[in-house]
């Protein structure tokens, strides 16, 4: 199995372990490193800013910039989960 065909799970484990292991070994997890990782874990995706489209572009893009967009592995988060219980 490699990265390319393993489940959601593994996928979201591995990028966490890379994150924790760079703070471990005494780098700097920066925003380059992050989005690379991101990427080779299928967790973003690149989206080439079209016209006509312009309301979905990020801030201070521009029609063809590339940017990056979460997979539905990060866009579909059952956020109530996170809630604290009550006692």
């Amino acid at each position: 199995m490699s990265l390319d065909t393993a489940d959601q799970t593994t996928r979201l484990q591995w990028f966490a372990r890379q994150i924790v292991d760079c703070s471990w070994n005494g780098y700097d997890a920066d925003g380059g490193l992050i989005q690379s990782l991101a990427l080779k874990a299928r967790l973003i995706h690149p989206v080439v800013a079209k016209a006509g489209e312009e309301d979905e572009w990020p801030q201070d893009v521009e029609e063809g910039d590339t940017y990056y967009m979460f997979t539905k592995d990060l866009a579909e988060v059952d956020w109530d989960q996170l809630k604290p219980t009550e006692e």
